[in-house]
């Protein structure tokens, strides 16, 4: 697409299998039909492979939907909204795919095939002996018209094979790997329509690809050994030929291919883990490509300014959930407290502060809680650490030296204390250290875990200022009198 000319409008869709829930890839498959769409102008269709019903997951298709509507990915066509291609679930298109599946027959773009399972096995078997591929060999290409007749008869069990020819080289132009060859001699002879009468995958997404207008396909890497035939289908059946763009294939962190089982990978996760939608999108945009400046990809907007496929490289992309907590980090710390405050309640409608607590102390808890957060759940439960005590009882005093001296001489010095304010409060925790003998970790630990549970977070003199010496002193007070009732 790089220096090219992009006809518009332009007409691309995303095509899932109810077979599980969305996850990285499948989600990064949708996010990039949906910026070349917002990028060119057209229209973006959903449709449902819903053909292989022994793999369909209940359940599956609606969280999918919730899943793309949360990451902000929009359709401008599909079977909740409807438009001019309907329907929009494949096993609907079913009696389409068989009509042009005996069009490319007529035409001899492809033959039936009545070789038993046994015959198949045995063919596979001597190709494995002898070093060569375990392509089909033809046996049922020519045909008598006796041999013929029998195939077209209802207890005979046959298939459709579409015919690749020995002697071409197909040079296919994709968006992300430039001209991608692939040579006819290499290729099988793949099955269309089933034994049974149902029609493949293979065959199926083409028919309704040809029929919905689509001007280009983006998709997984794992799709791009089936596009030498999807083309020859296309040719046949007198079709324009779509532009095809594959995207790289997502690797784990140890270099292998992430699995779809993948604990942590599919979105609705994502979303139970708070991670925001905007850190997921710009982080899968990201991946495989020159690194986004700190002020772009935060709105789709923003990702489809001047979005071009062939800024990203085609080998294996590394996804790792560290560094897209870390993303998601980035976002919090970029929003403003307000927008914080409005996301934190809509998810928790009861609310997250004390009824006491004033407007401007329930943004200081924000503004401080968001200083580490990587997610919206690490947001809200240090901002829980702000405005619940922690049971004493229930913490890791053991690496803490001298907790108990520490505590106490914090409770006599800041009894106290005149002014409630961080100056006056780093000025006091100074004072403990010299009391108490203590500095570092010994110091600052114990005076951590009495007052939020957690050894780390926010400045220690801002959570003193924020939850008030009152609050304060009574969590001192249940961690000394926790520490010696142990220690007795």
């Amino acid at each position: 697409m790089s220096g090219s000319t992009v006809e518009t409008p332009v007409v691309v869709r995303f095509a899932p299998s109810p077979t599980g829930a969305l996850h990285a890839g499948g989600a990064r498959t949708a996010l990039f039909n949906y910026l070349f769409r917002v990028r060119h102008g057209g229209s973006l269709i959903l449709r449902i492979e819903d053909t292989d019903r022994e793999r369909n997951v209940a359940g599956s298709e609606g969280q999918l939907l919730t899943d793309l509507r949360w990451l902000g990915i929009e359709f401008d066509e599909s079977d909740a909204i409807g438009g001019e291609n309907s329907p929009y679930r494949q096993s609907a298109r079913a009696a389409r795919h068989i009509e042009a599946a005996e069009k490319l027959v007529e035409c001899g773009a492809a033959y039936r095939c009545c070789c038993s399972a046994e015959r198949l096995d045995e063919v596979r078997r001597l190709a494995q002996a002898e070093g060569r591929p375990p392509r089909y060999d033809r046996h049922c290409l020519h045909t008598s018209p006796e041999e013929h007749s029998r195939m077209l008869e209802p207890d005979v069990a046959t298939v459709i094979r579409l015919l690749t020819p020995d002697d071409r080289t197909l040079d296919i132009p994709d968006l992300f790997r430039g001209i991608v060859s692939f040579e006819g001699k290499h290729l099988d002879d793949p099955i269309l329509v089933r034994s049974d009468g149902s029609p493949t995958t293979l065959l199926a997404g083409v028919v309704d690809d040809f029929e919905m207008g689509m001007t280009h396909i983006l998709r997984g890497e794992e799709w791009l050994a089936s596009t030498p035939y999807q083309y020859l289908i296309f040719e046949a059946l007198g079709a324009r030929l779509p532009v095809w763009g594959h995207l790289s294939l997502l690797l784990g962190e140890d270099g292998t291919k992430l699995s779809k089982r993948t604990p942590g990978l599919r979105i609705h996760e994502m979303r139970e883990q708070g991670i925001l939608p905007e850190a997921i999108n710009r982080y899968l945009f990201g991946l495989g490509r020159a690194t986004l400046g700190e002020d772009q990809g935060w709105t789709m907007e923003s990702l489809a300014e001047g979005f071009d496929p062939s800024d990203h490289r085609a080998g294996g992309t590394v996804f790792s959930l560290a560094a897209l907590r870390a993303e998601s980090g980035r976002l919090i710390r970029r929003l403003s407290v307000l927008e914080l405050r409005q996301r934190l309640e809509a998810a928790s409608p009861e609310g997250i502060f004390p009824p006491l607590w004033d407007e401007q102390k329930s943004n200081r808890a924000v503004e401080l809680a968001a200083e580490a957060a990587e997610t919206m759940v690490d947001l809200g439960r240090e901002i829980e650490r702000f405005t619940l005590p922690s049971d004493p009882a229930g913490l890791n005093w053991a690496e803490t030296a001298h907790a108990v001296e520490v505590l106490q001489a914090v409770k006599e010095t800041f009894q106290r204390l005149e002014s409630w304010e961080e100056p006056a409060i780093n000025d006091a925790i100074k004072e403990v250290g010299r009391a108490s003998g203590t500095k570092g970790r010994d110091l600052f630990v114990p005076i951590r875990l009495a007052v939020t549970g957690a050894a780390h977070g926010p400045k220690i003199a801002a959570i003193v200022a924020l939850i008030g010496r009152e609050e304060f002193l009574n969590r001192i007070e249940a961690a000394i009198k926790h520490l010696l009732t142990t220690q007795a």
